[in-house]
């Protein structure tokens, strides 16, 4: 194979170093500006190469050793060879760099997680021969493990009983997956069959540091099994459940912190929440000043729990609309003071930009979990410009981070 001394120059988009070999760009994983490196060239493309690191020959001040025994195997994390401090530098430089590039000259702070590992509390695990994993990026291939090191220690605490749970019982060939997720000290774990079977369970009713709920779905249909059917949240004064499909952002501390500077914009102001999922963040601003409230989501499960909240909370100022958000918000745009955006990571359908566009809304509040798909948007929102942003570590050691922003009409 061939192989090459590299100095790292700069960090990419995806979080990755930056070399040239021969005047051609390699990108080189788990690598760090200034660091002298021996780098095997492991893939060729047209316009750059994809290194891996071979030998260190001069490392960076800021290489750390990394905590998990599986980084650079699972592919989960991007950072653990790296101090938390450096981290939030090299992502604040790849929002710069990526506003910059776009035109965007704006200084923006950097808000940090209150933990950088075992934050998460939501894991998929896969079943690999002997026990369950996680699935090696990029690939089918199971990546067993007895903890992961940035998820919820209740989840880790588990993790040996479901091994034994699936394993002595063979249950490994009819699963596609399992979902673990934790809140106040209690958890819900879904099991994700091929094919409907029966299996003993009474291995995970011995769990007794936590709450419980087990639920099965085959062919999209979930069955509660036993224990707890829902774990209860009251945040924002807003009371709301989740359920073993419910939608819930993984790091709590940063998605509060998401949640209040929003509220602290609706006063007495009519908002539209665009991809509104299941209606936790229009519940929050409808109960905090808002005098109008309209959510739109196409989910029919994330509408049905979002018309729940509403019910539940007496919501009499929330209207929850079921349906495409391209179709909907022209409807409503007319109405509305504030238009708040949170899409999935392929951003905005163009026909919202254009809406808005067109519209006299005067603020908008852009969430976003994607970097490059928050810049092409903020691009075809030219009749705004971006007034507020702010970078919020939502996913410590990876080289994934949530962007609040504010843009106003020019």
């Amino acid at each position: 194979m061939d192989k090459f001394v590299a100095n790292i120059e700069e960090i990419g988009y995806g979080g990755e170093g930056v070399c040239h070999n021969n005047g051609k760009v390699c990108f080189v994983k788990y690598s760090l500006p200034k660091e002298k490196l021996l780098v095997e060239k492991i893939e060729e493309k047209s316009k750059y190469d994809i290194g891996q690191i071979d030998t260190i020959l001069e490392a960076s001040k800021d290489r750390t050793t990394p905590l998990c025994p599986y980084f650079g195997i699972c592919g989960g994390c991007d950072f653990q060879h790296t101090n938390y401090k450096n981290e939030l530098v090299i992502k604040k430089e790849i929002l710069n760099k990526q506003l910059s590039r776009n035109g965007h000259n704006i200084d923006f702070s950097v808000v940090a997680s209150d933990k950088d590992y075992f934050y998460r509390n939501k894991i998929r695990l896969f079943a690999g021969d002997k026990a369950l994993g996680l699935k090696k990026e990029k690939t089918n291939q199971c990546v067993e493990i007895s903890s992961c090191k940035i998820v919820d220690q209740r989840i880790n605490k588990i993790l040996p009983i479901l091994n034994k749970f699936v394993y002595l019982q063979n249950l490994q060939f009819l699963i596609n997956y399992i979902e673990i997720k934790t809140q106040n000290e209690k958890v819900l774990i879904n099991i994700f069959l091929k094919k409907k079977t029966t299996y003993d369970f009474s291995i995970l009713q011995n769990i007794t540091d936590c709450e419980l709920g087990l639920f099965e779905t085959i062919n999209n249909q979930t069955k509660h099994v036993f224990g707890l059917n829902n774990i209860s949240i009251n945040e924002s004064e807003l009371n709301y459940i989740i359920n073993p499909n419910s939608f819930r952002q993984i790091n709590s501390f940063i998605a509060n912190i998401i949640y209040k500077k929003i509220i602290e914009n609706v006063e007495n102001k009519t908002v539209v929440n665009c991809y509104s999922g299941a209606g936790v963040l229009s519940g929050m601003i409808s109960l905090n000043g808002a005098k109008k409230v309209y959510g739109i989501e196409l989910g029919e499960n994330e509408h049905n729990d979002a018309e729940k909240l509403k019910e539940n909370n007496n919501l009499i100022n929330l209207i929850n609309l079921k349906g495409d958000c391209a179709k909907i918000l022209p409807l409503y745009a007319k109405k509305a003071d504030l238009v708040v955006i949170d899409p999935p990571r392929n951003g905005c359908d163009k026909k919202v930009c254009l809406t808005l566009n067109n519209s006299n809304i005067k603020k908008i509040i852009y969430i976003s979990c994607n970097h490059a798909t928050f810049v092409r948007d903020v691009k075809l929102l030219s009749k705004y410009r971006i007034k507020e942003i702010e970078l919020l570590d939502m996913f410590p050691k990876t080289a994934n981070f949530e962007i609040y922003s504010v843009l106003e009409k020019i």
